[in-house]
Protein backbone atom coordinates (compact mmCIF):
# COMPACT_ATOMS: atom_id res chain seq x y z
CA UNK A 1 0.00 0.00 0.00
CA UNK A 2 2.91 2.23 0.58
CA UNK A 3 5.31 1.59 -2.99
CA UNK A 4 2.73 1.10 -5.11
CA UNK A 5 -0.27 3.26 -4.85
CA UNK A 6 -2.70 1.56 -7.84
CA UNK A 7 -2.73 -1.66 -5.09
CA UNK A 8 -3.85 0.22 -2.13
CA UNK A 9 -7.93 0.28 -3.13
CA UNK A 10 -8.65 -3.41 -3.77
CA UNK A 11 -6.39 -4.07 -0.79
CA UNK A 12 -8.34 -1.72 1.34
CA UNK A 13 -11.36 -2.69 -0.10
CA UNK A 14 -10.60 -6.21 0.74
CA UNK A 15 -9.46 -4.81 4.48
CA UNK A 16 -12.80 -3.68 4.73
CA UNK A 17 -14.99 -6.85 3.20
CA UNK A 18 -12.96 -9.20 5.37
CA UNK A 19 -14.67 -7.75 8.98
CA UNK A 20 -17.84 -7.07 7.36
CA UNK A 21 -18.82 -9.79 5.84
CA UNK A 22 -17.93 -11.19 9.37
CA UNK A 23 -20.33 -8.47 11.42
CA UNK A 24 -23.13 -8.63 8.80
CA UNK A 25 -23.82 -12.17 9.81
CA UNK A 26 -23.74 -11.97 13.53
CA UNK A 27 -26.68 -9.16 12.44
CA UNK A 28 -28.75 -11.69 10.47
CA UNK A 29 -31.73 -13.58 12.38
CA UNK A 30 -31.16 -17.01 13.91
CA UNK A 31 -32.20 -19.35 11.50
CA UNK A 32 -27.80 -20.46 11.17
CA UNK A 33 -26.86 -20.94 14.19
CA UNK A 34 -23.35 -22.64 12.75
CA UNK A 35 -22.67 -19.84 10.58
CA UNK A 36 -23.06 -17.41 13.54
CA UNK A 37 -20.44 -19.03 15.53
CA UNK A 38 -18.18 -19.86 13.01
CA UNK A 39 -18.10 -15.73 12.18
CA UNK A 40 -18.06 -14.97 16.11
CA UNK A 41 -14.26 -17.12 16.23
CA UNK A 42 -13.41 -15.40 12.58
CA UNK A 43 -14.25 -11.94 14.43
CA UNK A 44 -12.51 -13.05 17.43
CA UNK A 45 -9.37 -13.84 15.18
CA UNK A 46 -9.94 -10.62 13.40
CA UNK A 47 -9.67 -8.68 16.95
CA UNK A 48 -6.47 -9.96 17.76
CA UNK A 49 -4.84 -8.43 14.75
CA UNK A 50 -6.37 -5.35 15.31
CA UNK A 51 -4.35 -3.27 16.93
CA UNK A 52 -2.05 -4.56 13.97
CA UNK A 53 -3.96 -3.39 11.15
CA UNK A 54 -4.44 -0.29 12.74
CA UNK A 55 -1.29 0.97 12.80
CA UNK A 56 -0.84 -0.01 9.66
CA UNK A 57 -3.86 1.69 8.81
CA UNK A 58 -2.49 4.65 10.24
CA UNK A 59 0.62 5.13 8.58
CA UNK A 60 -1.00 4.76 5.31
CA UNK A 61 -3.46 7.36 6.12
CA UNK A 62 -0.60 9.44 6.80
CA UNK A 63 1.37 8.46 3.86
CA UNK A 64 -1.46 10.20 1.37
CA UNK A 65 -2.45 13.27 0.86
CA UNK A 66 -6.09 15.05 2.73
CA UNK A 67 -8.14 14.50 -0.52
CA UNK A 68 -6.88 10.80 -0.92
CA UNK A 69 -7.72 10.02 2.93
CA UNK A 70 -11.64 9.39 2.92
CA UNK A 71 -11.42 4.99 2.17
CA UNK A 72 -8.37 4.72 4.25
CA UNK A 73 -9.98 6.53 7.21
CA UNK A 74 -13.30 4.19 6.58
CA UNK A 75 -11.34 1.08 6.99
CA UNK A 76 -9.58 2.53 10.07
CA UNK A 77 -13.76 3.03 11.44
CA UNK A 78 -13.96 -0.41 10.35
CA UNK A 79 -11.52 -2.18 11.90
CA UNK A 80 -11.60 -0.02 15.26
CA UNK A 81 -15.04 -0.93 15.72
CA UNK A 82 -14.10 -4.93 16.28
CA UNK A 83 -10.90 -3.86 17.93
CA UNK A 84 -10.95 -4.90 21.48
CA UNK A 85 -10.37 -2.62 24.46
CA UNK A 86 -6.90 -2.90 24.92
CA UNK A 87 -6.21 -3.21 21.17
CA UNK A 88 -7.69 0.47 20.87
CA UNK A 89 -6.63 1.98 23.48
CA UNK A 90 -3.02 1.39 22.31
CA UNK A 91 -3.63 2.57 18.79
CA UNK A 92 -5.45 5.81 20.53
CA UNK A 93 -2.39 6.29 22.91
CA UNK A 94 0.07 5.84 19.07
CA UNK A 95 -1.93 8.33 18.07
CA UNK A 96 -2.15 11.20 20.64
CA UNK A 97 1.10 10.71 21.46
CA UNK A 98 1.99 11.67 17.94
CA UNK A 99 0.15 14.49 18.48
CA UNK A 100 1.52 15.48 21.45
CA UNK A 101 5.06 15.31 20.81
CA UNK A 102 4.13 17.52 17.20
CA UNK A 103 2.80 20.06 19.69
CA UNK A 104 5.48 19.63 21.86
CA UNK A 105 8.05 20.36 18.66
CA UNK A 106 5.89 23.52 17.68
CA UNK A 107 6.95 25.30 20.53
CA UNK A 108 10.32 24.10 21.24
CA UNK A 109 11.40 24.11 17.46
CA UNK A 110 9.49 26.43 15.52
CA UNK A 111 11.85 26.65 12.58
CA UNK A 112 10.67 23.15 11.60
CA UNK A 113 6.82 24.21 12.28
CA UNK A 114 5.72 22.89 8.92
CA UNK A 115 6.61 19.35 9.47
CA UNK A 116 5.41 19.30 12.56
CA UNK A 117 1.82 20.96 11.70
CA UNK A 118 1.49 18.11 8.77
CA UNK A 119 2.01 15.88 11.70
CA UNK A 120 -0.35 17.81 14.03
CA UNK A 121 -3.08 17.47 11.17
CA UNK A 122 -2.63 14.09 10.39
CA UNK A 123 -3.26 12.69 13.64
CA UNK A 124 -6.15 15.37 14.75
CA UNK A 125 -7.78 14.09 11.24
CA UNK A 126 -7.28 10.32 12.92
CA UNK A 127 -8.59 10.90 15.88
CA UNK A 128 -11.88 12.09 13.96
CA UNK A 129 -11.68 8.88 12.59
CA UNK A 130 -11.34 7.34 15.80
CA UNK A 131 -14.31 9.54 18.01
CA UNK A 132 -17.06 7.11 17.75
CA UNK A 133 -15.38 4.44 19.29
CA UNK A 134 -13.10 6.03 22.19
CA UNK A 135 -14.75 5.57 25.93
CA UNK A 136 -15.81 8.70 27.49
CA UNK A 137 -12.76 9.40 30.10
CA UNK A 138 -10.37 8.99 26.46
CA UNK A 139 -13.13 11.76 24.19
CA UNK A 140 -12.75 13.76 27.74
CA UNK A 141 -8.51 13.54 27.50
CA UNK A 142 -9.08 14.34 24.00
CA UNK A 143 -10.49 17.31 24.53
CA UNK A 144 -8.50 18.62 27.01
CA UNK A 145 -5.11 18.26 24.25
CA UNK A 146 -6.65 20.68 22.25
CA UNK A 147 -8.85 22.93 24.62
CA UNK A 148 -5.97 22.86 27.48
CA UNK A 149 -2.59 21.21 25.84
CA UNK A 150 -1.58 23.37 22.94
CA UNK A 151 -3.85 22.48 19.46
CA UNK A 152 -5.62 25.81 20.09
CA UNK A 153 -2.41 27.75 20.37
CA UNK A 154 -1.00 27.10 17.45
CA UNK A 155 -0.76 29.59 15.41
CA UNK A 156 -1.86 27.51 12.29
CA UNK A 157 -5.41 28.36 11.03
CA UNK A 158 -5.67 24.80 9.62
CA UNK A 159 -4.83 22.96 12.93
CA UNK A 160 -7.02 25.73 15.09
CA UNK A 161 -9.92 24.63 12.55
CA UNK A 162 -9.29 20.71 13.19
CA UNK A 163 -8.98 20.72 16.98
CA UNK A 164 -12.19 22.70 16.84
CA UNK A 165 -13.76 20.85 14.93
CA UNK A 166 -12.35 17.83 16.80
CA UNK A 167 -14.12 19.29 19.98
CA UNK A 168 -18.22 19.77 18.54
CA UNK A 169 -17.67 15.66 17.36
CA UNK A 170 -16.49 14.59 21.04
CA UNK A 171 -18.79 16.70 23.02
CA UNK A 172 -21.39 15.84 20.73
CA UNK A 173 -20.67 12.40 21.54
CA UNK A 174 -19.92 12.09 24.92
CA UNK A 175 -21.84 14.90 26.69
CA UNK A 176 -21.79 15.80 29.65
CA UNK A 177 -18.75 13.45 31.08
CA UNK A 178 -17.05 15.20 28.15
CA UNK A 179 -17.68 18.90 29.31
CA UNK A 180 -17.04 18.29 32.97
CA UNK A 181 -13.55 17.21 32.03
CA UNK A 182 -12.97 20.44 31.07
CA UNK A 183 -14.42 22.46 33.88
CA UNK A 184 -18.32 22.63 32.49
CA UNK A 185 -19.83 24.11 29.36
CA UNK A 186 -19.16 27.73 30.60
CA UNK A 187 -15.20 27.30 30.62
CA UNK A 188 -15.44 25.36 27.23
CA UNK A 189 -17.17 28.14 25.57
CA UNK A 190 -14.92 30.75 26.70
CA UNK A 191 -11.90 29.28 25.79
CA UNK A 192 -13.03 28.46 22.28
CA UNK A 193 -14.66 32.58 22.32
CA UNK A 194 -10.56 33.45 23.45
CA UNK A 195 -9.57 31.46 20.19
CA UNK A 196 -12.22 32.61 17.45
CA UNK A 197 -10.72 35.11 14.70
CA UNK A 198 -6.87 33.96 16.85
CA UNK A 199 -5.74 31.72 14.13
CA UNK A 200 -3.27 32.71 10.89
CA UNK A 201 -2.54 31.10 7.93
CA UNK A 202 0.10 33.08 5.19
CA UNK A 203 -3.21 34.22 3.72
CA UNK A 204 -4.15 36.20 6.69
CA UNK A 205 -6.67 35.48 9.62
CA UNK A 206 -8.40 32.84 9.85
CA UNK A 207 -12.34 32.67 11.75
CA UNK A 208 -12.38 29.23 13.34
CA UNK A 209 -15.58 27.84 13.25
CA UNK A 210 -16.54 28.06 17.25
CA UNK A 211 -19.98 29.14 16.72
CA UNK A 212 -20.85 25.69 15.41
CA UNK A 213 -19.26 24.06 18.40
CA UNK A 214 -20.54 26.35 20.81
CA UNK A 215 -23.57 25.53 19.41
CA UNK A 216 -22.97 22.10 20.76
CA UNK A 217 -22.40 22.84 23.83
CA UNK A 218 -24.63 25.53 24.54
CA UNK A 219 -27.90 22.67 23.68
CA UNK A 220 -26.47 20.83 26.85
CA UNK A 221 -26.30 23.53 29.34
CA UNK A 222 -28.94 23.48 32.27
CA UNK A 223 -31.13 26.19 33.02
CA UNK A 224 -28.69 26.55 36.26
CA UNK A 225 -26.02 27.81 34.02
CA UNK A 226 -27.15 30.14 32.25
CA UNK A 227 -28.06 32.41 36.03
Amino acid sequence: MYANPALRPPILRALRNVVESQTQVQNQGEENESEKEESKENLRYLRGQAKNWLAVLFNVFASVERGERAQVGEVIGVWAGVAGESELAGAYRSVLGHLNTSLAGLRSQPKEKEGKVKTALQMLDILLVLAPYLPVVQKAEVVDVVVRGGVLDVSDGAVQKVGMRLVGRLVDLGGEGVLTSVGGVGELLERLAAVEGRGTTSGGKVRVPSPLYAGVCINRVRRTDCH
